[in-house]
């Protein structure tokens, strides 16, 4: 059986929202932040606790704004973010 030409979806030309790139950017930055955390961790100077403990302050943070972030751009375009509460006053 032959089949017809179909278009086909090139993975490579799909366009990257806002939200994902800023999801994506949290990633990286948090596995950067688990990395400098465990040099802090090992590393043997006056400055570790403060590096050490900013590193785990910014781990709980960075989720924190990134969300707040996709929120806020959900609410400023109009469309539905995994972080709105349901609202039955529609």
């Amino acid at each position: 059986m032959e089949q017809k030409d179909q278009p086909r979806k090139d993975k490579g030309s799909r366009k990257i929202t806002s939200k994902q790139a800023a999801a994506m950017t949290g990633v990286i930055l948090l596995l950067l932040l688990y990395v400098a955390a465990l040099i802090a961790a090992l590393c043997d100077s006056t400055d570790t606790g403060k590096w050490f403990m900013g590193c785990i302050l910014a781990t709980v943070a960075m989720p924190v704004f990134i969300w707040i972030y996709i929120w806020i751009y959900g609410k400023i375009t109009g469309s539905r973010t995994p972080g709105d509460p349901d609202d039955d006053r529609e």
